[in-house]
Formats: C-alpha cells, sequence, structure tokens
C-alpha cells in the first residue's frame, strides 16, 4: 500500500509542480497591480490565473485519466502495486482540478504580502484535515487518506476565497 501510494503521490506532485508555476508567476503581478493601485489590472490577473490553472488542471486530469495505467506499468513493475495502484488512480485523476484552485489563491496571497491570512487559512485546512484524516483512515482504511487530502485541498482553497475580499480592499 506504501508503494502504490507513493506512485500515486508522485504523480501528484508532478502535477503540482506544472500549476503552481501559474501561481509563481501571479505573484508579482499581484504585487504589481496593489503597488500601482491598478483595480482592473489585479481583477483581470486574478480571473485569468484561475481561468489557466483549472483548465491546465483539467488537461492534467484527462491526461492522467486516459494514460493512467500506462504510467502506473511505467513506474513499477511489481504487479501488485501496479493492482493497488490501479485502484486508486482515480485520485490523481480527481486531485489535479481541485489543488489548482489552491495554488492559484496561495500565489495570489504572497504576491499580495497577505501573510497573516495564509498562516490563518492554513491553520483551518490542516485542523479540517486532522479531524477527517482521524476520523476517515480508522473507518475507510487508504481511501480515508485520500479523502482527507481531497478535503485539505478543498479547505486550503475555501478557506483562502474568504479571505480574498481583503486583497481587494488594499487598493
Amino acid at each position: 500500500m506504501v508503494a502504490a501510494n507513493t506512485v500515486l503521490i508522485n504523480l501528484i506532485f508532478l502535477s503540482a509542480f506544472i500549476l503552481d508555476a501559474y501561481a509563481f508567476s501571479t505573484e508579482g503581478v499581484v504585487g504589481y497591480s496593489i503597488g500601482s493601485k491598478d483595480i482592473k489590472l489585479l481583477k483581470d490577473v486574478i480571473k485569468n490565473s484561475f481561468i489557466l490553472s483549472a483548465s491546465t488542471g483539467f488537461l492534467i486530469s484527462l491526461l492522467y485519466f486516459f494514460g493512467k495505467n500506462q504510467f502506473i506499468a511505467m513506474m513499477t513493475d511489481l504487479p501488485n502495486i501496479q493492482t493497488i495502484s490501479l485502484s486508486y488512480s482515480y485520485w490523481v485523476v480527481i486531485i489535479p482540478v481541485i489543488s489548482s484552485f489552491c495554488y492559484q489563491l496561495d500565489g495570489i496571497f504572497v504576491g499580495a504580502s497577505q501573510t497573516k491570512e495564509l498562516r490563518n487559512a492554513m491553520i483551518i485546512s490542516v485542523c479540517i484535515y486532522i479531524l477527517s484524516a482521524l476520523y476517515l483512515i480508522n473507518n475507510l482504511g487508504n481511501l480515508g487518506l485520500w479523502i482527507s487530502f481531497s478535503i485539505f485541498l478543498i479547505a486550503r482553497a475555501l478557506t483562502l476565497f474568504v479571505y480574498l475580499g481583503r486583497i481587494y480592499k488594499r487598493i
């Protein structure tokens, strides 16, 4: 189970690196728009970065959906790891779309230098993750781990979204 989870989490890390590129590029433009007090630029950057990130997350999910059997077969030679990996591989398909939102919001908040909000959102998200993981892993095993991770990503996006209005107030 650990080996299968390792294969799957590495595929998720690969998508995270790709999706985080949009967050990195957004940071500078968000900082520039706040510094120059350009609300139109800020709104355009936030809207366009979400469109790009979400559509890239969707494309990555499609790539994983159509190529998941080949990816997992390439990553390992052991048949039982392939079987376990394939049974949980739908999480690799779902997570890039979910995670694209929290990565983008993170980049927006870093660019806006809203570290207090980042910290508070992460504390809330981690608490939600721990509570859900304790319950779900005990009841669902490895499936509960993947559900908890997805809940964490959703909580991260939602908690940052709640604070998003504070960035607009800075201009």
